[in-house]
């Protein structure tokens, strides 16, 4: 197994976790304001919001993924009886063997590789 694994889940994490997370976070707040679906829950909060507030309630929503993501991540890197395993024909390999440095920092490694969402670092 090599070092290309480890990125593979990465953009796997970013595309499927992250992006989804964030795109969803959108919807719901677009959803919001006009008044679809289960938004309407908020939209007596968020109705009459400028536009400048609807961009700064997205960042915010791609900050909560982001400081979530990161926590997790956190979490399987200061915990040996947890881990993130990928499966190969060799067997099961910990996601940790795969890379440089600390497991929670490569939110923002792939993050800025792979999301179609910025990232504050």
């Amino acid at each position: 197994m090599d070092r290309n694994h480890g990125d593979e889940f990465g953009k796997l994490f970013i595309e499927l976790v992250r992006d989804t997370a964030i795109m969803f976070s959108n919807v719901t707040i677009r959803n919001a304001i006009v008044g679809n679906g289960s938004s309407l829950v908020y939209k007596s909060l968020i109705e009459n919001l400028t536009e400048q507030d609807v961009e700064l309630l997205q960042r915010l929503a791609i900050d909560i993924v982001d400081t979530t993501l990161h926590q997790l991540l956190l979490f399987f890197e200061g915990r040996d009886e947890f881990k993130i395993m990928l499966q190969s024909p060799d067997g099961l390999t910990n996601l940790k063997e795969f890379l440089l440095g600390d497991l929670q920092g490569y939110i923002f490694i792939w993050g800025e590789k792979y999301s179609k969402y910025p990232i504050d670092s």
